[in-house]
């Protein structure tokens, strides 16, 4: 298969070649392609719809056809159900059946029926006529629906007939259809193989020349400036290959021109080398000796700049001690107003404590009466309890007494029980109070308990704020003392500063005459320097640039620039 498709796409190649069709522009030839495409769907299309035309034809005449054929069926099936009526209405009423003759004359044979059943439907229809002229009765009755039965069968299967032959012509259009799918997938493939051969060929085409073009590059990567590419293909790649050509001979001649001209420069920077070498060591003896003076003076200039360092570091040294004392005076003198302000911050807390403790102790004194009363309550109580017990023993002789007395003692009785009523009433309030008096009690107990601590605390809190107080007042009167000390530091560095800036000025202009002389000194060493270097730097120019003309020489070598023999 692989062998048949290779045949074929040489075949095709080379007609393609004879055409000159691959020496078209690239543009012309994929319009080639598009208009083979255009061309194989213009031929599908046409086939699709001479095919779709004819499926419409055909399915339009059967069914035309054969919805008038099974019209005709159905007026004559009601043409013999109207007959029987008709017939069996003249029996029941004894009626003449001259008036069904409109209907047995519409009963025909069907001219497109086959001749046998012709003939059947014929007979069928000779017989309803002759059971027609007689008068009716029961037995032609059933001779005539025997005869409609049978021509119902033979009409029933001519519309079954007919049905199928709708079947089969709808079947023909599908098998027709499914055909002209094949031929349009047919069409499609050979216009698909036909434009993939007409595409392999323009790329091969085009493959070809930028082969030819890769490997002339590789070849001038390698340094071959002899090649020289031909090609005959499309007008784009043959204008580029003549562009790569002409840029392979301006590179050749630039190269040649490179080469002979490295040469002279070659020659040229030995020359200019040779000179520099002569001027650069005049020059480096003048710079030695300039460089002994510079020497000295810089020796002498670095004395003077560690002396002045020296100075700068006394000073700043005293200046930090000076700005220490001040932090350190300002320190204290915080410190001593903090004393005294603690000492009177001590002094009102000892003032609010002694208050507090003479308010609890009149709380104590407070809830000490308190206690007391709660005592007396419950005696009270107690005295109400008793007093609710004897009323209900003598309730309770009360009621006994009315209970003796008989009817006349009913009212007394009612009274007695009621005062019983009002006794254990009592009795239930009185143990009421005594429970809030003994819950009382108790709430105050804990309150007279926790004043006693609350006293003891304040107590303690006093003695130890007097304490306080007494050491904050130690404490001022030392950060007084120390404060006039500091004074006295604080005016002798002052003193010291002033005396250290005075032997810093003298120093500072012992230091600019000595720089000045290493200035005029080092001017001198530059410009002997500078001549000496620039001696070197043409003399390292001149090596760079022999260098250069050696490295563009040995470079331009690497080119071939004569084609081999």
């Amino acid at each position: 298969m692989l062998k048949f498709i290779s045949k074929i796409t040489g075949t095709f190649a080379k007609f393609a070649d004879v055409t000159g069709l691959t020496r078209l522009k690239v543009f012309y030839q994929i319009l080639v392609v598009i208009l083979v495409m255009i061309l194989f769907l213009g031929l599908q299309t046409f086939t699709n719809v001479g095919i779709i035309n004819t499926m419409h034809h055909t399915a339009q005449n059967i069914f035309v056809k054969n919805s008038s054929r099974l019209n005709e069926i159905s007026r004559f099936k009601q043409n013999i159900t109207k007959l029987q009526a008709g017939y069996l209405e003249a029996i029941i009423n004894n009626t003449t059946t001259s008036y069904l003759d409109s209907y047995s004359q519409g009963l025909i044979a069907f001219e497109w029926m086959d001749k046998e059943n012709k003939q059947n439907i014929s007979h069928k229809l000779a017989l309803i006529k002759k059971a027609l002229n007689n008068p009716p009765n029961k037995s032609d009755y059933e001779n005539l629906r025997n005869t409609i039965f049978d021509l119902t069968i033979i009409l029933d299967r001519a519309s079954s007939a007919l049905s199928s032959e709708t079947t089969n012509g709808i079947t023909n259009n599908n098998l027709f259809l499914n055909q002209s799918k094949i031929n349009g997938i047919i069409i499609m493939v050979i216009s698909a193989l036909f434009a993939t051969l007409i595409g392999l060929l323009i790329a091969n085409s085009i493959s070809a020349s930028l082969k030819q073009i890769e490997s002339a590059a590789k070849s001038l990567a390698a340094g071959d400036l002899t090649r020289h590419i031909v090609s005959d293909g499309s007008p784009e790649i043959s204008k580029t290959i003549h562009e790569f050509n002409r840029a392979i001979t301006n590179l050749r001649e630039l190269v040649t021109h490179i080469n002979s001209q490295s040469d002279v420069l070659y020659q040229a920077s030995r020359e200019l080398k040779t000179a520099s070498s002569e001027s650069g060591k005049s020059s480096s003896d003048v710079a030695r000796a300039t460089e002994e003076l510079v020497k000295g003076s810089t020796r002498q200039a670095e004395q003077i700049a560690e002396t002045v360092n020296n100075v700068h570091l006394l000073s700043d040294l005293v200046q930090q001690i000076s700005q220490n004392t001040l932090t350190i005076t300002s320190a204290f003198q915080q410190g001593a107003q903090a004393a005294q302000t603690s000492v009177q911050a001590s002094s009102d807390v000892a003032n609010g404590i002694q208050e507090l403790y003479v308010f609890t102790q009149k709380m104590n004194v407070v809830i000490n009466d308190l206690s007391r009363s709660t005592d007396q309550i419950t005696e009270i109580t107690s005295s109400i309890d008793g007093i609710a017990d004897q009323t209900s023993l003598l309730s309770l002789n009360a009621a006994i007494e009315a209970a003796r007395a008989g009817e006349h003692g009913k009212g007394f009785g009612v009274v007695a029980q009621e005062t019983g009523k009002l006794a254990e009433e009592s009795k239930k309030a009185a143990a009421l109070i005594v429970g809030l008096v003994h819950n009382i009690k108790a709430r105050t107990d804990e309150a007279v308990n926790t004043i006693q601590g609350g006293l003891k605390i304040a107590e303690n809190s006093k003695t130890m704020i007097t304490q306080t107080s007494t050491n904050f007042q130690l404490i001022f009167q030392s950060l007084h003392d120390n404060l006039g000390q500091i004074d006295i530091v604080v005016d002798s560095t002052r003193k010291m500063d002033k005396n250290n800036q005075t032997v810093l000025e003298t120093i500072n202009e012992i230091a600019a005459i000595s720089e000045e002389t290493i200035a005029n000194t080092e001017e001198v060493s530059s410009n002997a320097e500078e001549q000496s270097a620039s001696s070197q730097q043409v003399a390292a120019l001149a090596e760079s640039l022999n260098q250069i003309a050696d490295d563009l020489h040995h470079t331009v070598i690497v080119f071939e620039l004569n084609a081999k023999a």
